[in-house]
């Protein structure tokens, strides 16, 4: 069952199709014409959707020049859910850009997808995606943590077995070392020593699974004190 304000997607034949004697106006505005008002964001910053920057674009090719003007009247149409300052910023950052080469990339795009998707430069070319670019983003930052610290700890590893300075101050090389890991550790995932070396001893000493539970901060992968008594205790009793 659809949503109240959900639009249902045309099937691929009854997308309009650019024809040659069809300005990219004349395109726009019937394909636009197709699909209902466009819903107001759930959040004011979020990401211009392709339909809202197609929008844009026709609005925009009514007027002479692009002033502020221009978005004022844009605004009052009540057509697109985004302030002034927001579709001036998007035409200056993205939509200025389009020309007769993007043009075409969009076209391409729309009769094959809809106006479904989002539209972003990379390296000065347009893309165009199904999938949110700032979520994208989102997850290619958290890919690289992950990256950079597997790296650090592989280092850290290899340090660790290269290493082979004598004892200071009575203190074991191996105790030593240990404690320049976790002083890096604790760093990488912003966690004190104390409460590293706390679920350390709930995890049998393992620092794998520690890792792990960084990563996912499942309560099941700790030993309860329940469990740790049991086991002082010899085990289950049958």
């Amino acid at each position: 069952m659809l949503a109240k304000n959900a639009q249902p997607k045309l099937a691929p034949e009854a997308r309009v199709r650019k024809t040659t004697d069809m300005t990219y106006q004349d395109f726009l505005s019937k394909t636009l014409a197709q699909k209902g008002s466009i819903a107001a964001p759930s959040n004011p910053r979020s990401s211009y959707r392709l339909q809202e920057d197609l929008e844009l674009l026709l609005e925009l090719s009514a007027h002479g020049s692009v002033t502020f003007k221009s978005f004022e009247e844009i605004e009052n149409r009540k057509k697109i859910p985004r302030t002034i300052e927001s579709m001036r910023s998007r035409y200056s950052d993205y939509l200025s850009k389009v020309g007769e080469a993007e043009m075409k990339k969009i076209i391409s795009w729309v009769e094959k997808e809809g106006v479904e998707g989002f539209l972003t430069f990379e390296d000065k070319e347009l893309r165009i995606s199904l999938t949110d670019p700032k979520e994208e983003k989102k997850d290619k930052k958290g890919d690289d943590k992950k990256r950079q610290r597997a790296a650090s700890l592989e280092a850290s590893e290899k340090k660790l077995d290269k290493k082979n300075v004598a004892p200071k101050k009575n203190i074991p090389t191996k105790c030593k070392d240990l404690n320049d890991v976790l002083k890096l550790y604790s760093k990488m995932v912003n966690i004190p020593i104390k409460t590293l070396l706390e679920r350390l001893d709930q995890l049998s000493g393992d620092f794998n699974q520690l890792d792990a539970y960084i990563e996912s901060k499942d309560n099941k992968l700790l030993w309860s004190q329940e469990e740790d008594d049991i086991l002082r205790n010899g085990g289950v009793e049958v």
